[in-house]
């Protein structure tokens, strides 16, 4: 177990890094993120609305378009990490409502990975035809990347048919390089 610590305004924060992903390390990770929560809250957490919207192209995956953005204001200069996650919610189907429920309701997960080492942009997304999810992330390097893969996978397997997570790691320098529109 590591610490990597972030220096914003004079105050010190400490975020929790494992170097290999247990259940125990999993809950100490989702509690330090947690912890730190309010503090990014209040100072460099926010909802964006740029890209709100806006569809990406996932190749085979599908079409994706954006229904919430978070980002972390003055993330740093490392050149940045995108990851791509896809899952299909296993008890809500197709029904329009628990879909329209799940999007607005989904933002509670936020403390649990906001404040993980290493975030700086989420992009929550939806394919309006199949109802599958995707996320695409902006992580500060490789590690901290693969971190939060190993974090998310086994949560993502209660919630979500197990047949449907995928996840791709890439390397360009923005998302909207990274990724075609729509």
């Amino acid at each position: 177990m590591g610490r990597s610590r972030e220096r914003k305004s004079g105050a010190v924060v400490y975020a929790l890094e494992f170097e290999y992903m247990t259940a125990p390390n999993r809950f100490w990770l989702a509690i330090s993120s947690f912890l730190r929560f309010p503090y990014l809250w209040i100072t460099s957490l926010r909802l964006r609305s740029n890209r709100l919207g806006k569809t990406y192209n996932l190749g085979a995956a599908g079409k994706f378009s954006v229904f919430r953005e978070t980002v972390k204001i003055n993330p740093g200069n490392e050149k940045p990490v995108h990851l791509v996650v896809g899952f299909r919610l296993k008890w809500i189907g197709s029904n329009k409502v628990w879909h329209w429920l799940f999007q607005r309701i989904c933002i509670i997960t936020t403390p649990f990975w906001s404040g993980l080492a290493g975030f700086r942009i989420k992009l929550w997304l939806v394919d309006q035809k199949t109802k599958n999810y995707a996320g695409i992330y902006e992580w500060r390097d490789e590690r901290s990347c693969r971190q939060y893969v190993e974090y998310l996978i086994p949560i993502l397997g209660f919630f979500s048919r197990p047949e449907t997570i995928w996840h791709n790691i890439y390397s360009q320098n923005n998302i909207d390089e990274a990724f075609e529109p729509g």
